[in-house]
């Protein structure tokens, strides 16, 4: 349990470490305010909708039909952020765990949005609530997009793709001369090359360098 535990405490105690600084914060505080707002104009453009296909679903007080509205407008933009999300961190998420979540995510999207058209259908209004749906998706897609960096954020992002150029495309020379340097070169950099996605092309790097004769 304490070995299973530990990656995700170190993660919460390594971002903690950044967000808790302004001068080492990497994403503006006002991303989240900006998500929140997009996904409460995605939740009231479909209450109407929603109001709509709950009243001929079944006989129920004005009290609870709003609630009811509320809950499905709710649950409708909670998928399609949800779905919007798995898909926009598809390659930080482990392998064992992708097509379950994406699976789930498919689900549950399609029994939301499935009962929401059909009801829908019942007084006719099918056409307008697929545009309604089609602008909750892109709210969405605009949600998961509020990730505005800071100076630092802007810095670090910049330090990460230049390192991550120099693993691509370092030549054998400049490899040789770093190596000779710090003989454990090529341990030091390997943990960043494979955050990166780049452990294949760091190894090719050192290919020539291991076949050269002692």
């Amino acid at each position: 349990l304490f070995f299973y535990t530990l990656p995700h405490s170190v993660k919460k105690q390594v971002k903690h470490s950044f967000e808790a600084n302004e001068e080492t914060r990497i994403f503006l505080r006002t991303n989240m305010w900006c998500r929140v707002l997009l996904l409460l104009i995605g939740v009231i453009s479909t209450l109407p909708f929603s109001y709509t296909a709950m009243k001929e679903s079944g006989n129920v007080g004005e009290a609870g039909l709003l609630f009811k509205s509320i809950i499905m407008s709710a649950a409708i933009m909670a998928a399609f952020y949800f779905l919007m999300h798995i898909l926009k961190n598809w390659k930080g998420i482990k392998k064992g765990e992708k097509f379950i979540r994406l699976f789930f995510a498919l689900v549950f999207c399609g029994a939301i949005c499935g009962t929401f058209i059909y009801t829908l259908s019942l007084s006719g209004n099918v056409l307008t609530g697929l545009l309604s749906l089609t602008a909750v998706a892109m709210l969405g897609i605009m949600s998961n997009l509020c990730r505005r960096r800071t100076k630092a954020g802007m810095w670090y992002q910049e330090k990460l793709i230049g390192f991550k150029e120099f693993i691509k495309a370092a030549e054998s020379d400049r490899i040789n001369l770093l190596v000779d340097e710090n003989p454990n070169y090529f341990y030091d950099v390997l943990p960043f090359a494979m955050v990166l996605g780049v452990t294949d092309k760091w190894a090719k790097n050192f290919d020539s360098i291991m076949k050269e004769p002692p």
